[in-house]
């Protein structure tokens, strides 16, 4: 898979100046270490694709928090938070997933971690 062929999956990462060739070619060397082609098989490129866009996604949030002052990388899940009239709440069972696996931060990653369920290959471990 290229970028290109990235792009062409999720074309809400064509901003190339935003999501650069070379940071979806970095992300699709580390999808390497999670994905077999021999296990993945068919899924494959929908699982790389998914994994790359999970990371593309989350550096886009921790970048997000250090360009507003925050400290990239915290997470500061809440049940229930209350403005004004405004009312925000959250699924706790959701929050616990989330600390849980890191791939439950987006919708990407819950559709890799769903291939990885269905193929059998669940976590897998790295030497």
């Amino acid at each position: 898979m290229t970028p290109s062929d990235f792009r062409a999956i999720f074309p809400e990462f064509a901003d190339t100046t935003v999501y650069t060739d070379s940071a979806i070619s970095a992300q699709m060397a580390m999808a390497d270490a999670y994905t077999d082609p021999t296990t993945w098989d068919v899924f494959y490129t929908e699982g790389v694709a998914n994994f790359v866009a999970h990371r593309l996604a989350m550096g886009a949030l921790r970048a997000a928090a250090a360009a507003g002052g925050a400290i990239p990388g915290l997470s500061y899940d809440a049940t229930y938070k209350m403005v004004g009239s405004a009312t925000v709440m959250y699924d706790a069972v959701m929050i616990r997933a989330k600390a849980q696996d890191e791939f439950m931060y987006t919708t990407y990653g819950q559709k890799f971690a769903q291939l990885a369920r269905r193929l059998g290959t669940g976590a897998l471990t790295l030497p």
